[in-house]
């Protein structure tokens, strides 16, 4: 176990959260007119965070079943918020008892 101060010299929390996204749509070329998906949204994340939308373009994206594919992944990997947090261990800490 890590105790603060003995094992952990320093510990940063960094101000720049990664961005939720509940409400999510995506534009993509379809012949070469952009081309909306229908709006993916996550309600247990909107109850959470209120509505944070976003609007993708991937044009590179030529069909609606990739373009939606894209939306369902960006929103999953969006929903919740995400925080890092930086840990500096004592160089008297067996490191190879650290894990993630």
């Amino acid at each position: 176990m890590l105790t603060y101060e003995k094992d952990i010299t320093a510990l940063t929390v960094p101000e720049d959260k990664e961005k939720v996204a509940n409400t999510v749509q995506v534009t993509y070329n379809d012949n070469g007119v952009s081309t909306p998906t229908s709006i993916a949204t996550d309600p247990t994340s909107i109850s959470l965070y209120g509505v944070k939308e976003v609007v993708l373009s991937r044009e590179d994206l030529t069909n609606q079943t990739s373009a939606e594919l894209y939306r369902d992944e960006y929103l999953n990997e969006h929903k919740n918020e995400v925080q890092n947090i930086q840990l500096t261990v004592s160089c008297l800490y067996p490191i190879e008892n650290v894990h993630p």
